[in-house]
């Protein structure tokens, strides 16, 4: 009886233990890409690239993209931001022209 409940209390501590350490890693946040900035010149449309590899794919399935329009000064003014912008993340259509304007920071 004792030999048993020694082994039970074994498998609930290492169950405990992948738990505690799968969910922790699974909510960490990590940067596979940038910060990266891509400036508009003038003239004709600039087209940019960028690429990662999913390493932690199997991990963290999802992930978020964050886009910073221009730069912010105070809450509410908004410098060097752009009107009009299309991202794609492997050929799929993220963001669009209708996203992105002179007031839109953050997206």
């Amino acid at each position: 009886m004792l030999m048993t409940l020694k082994k039970a209390f074994r498998i609930l501590f290492f169950l405990f233990i992948f738990l505690t350490t799968f969910s922790t890693l699974h909510a960490a946040e990590v940067t596979i890409f940038g910060p990266q900035q891509f400036l508009r010149t003038t003239g004709a449309p600039n087209v940019y690239m960028g690429s990662f590899t999913g390493f932690f794919t199997n991990l963290m399935p999802t992930g978020k993209l964050i886009i910073l329009n221009g730069n912010q000064i105070g809450d509410h003014r908004i410098e060097d931001a752009i009107s009009s912008a299309e991202i794609y993340v492997n050929g799929e259509l993220i963001f669009s022209q209708s996203d992105f304007n002179k007031n839109v920071y953050l997206l």
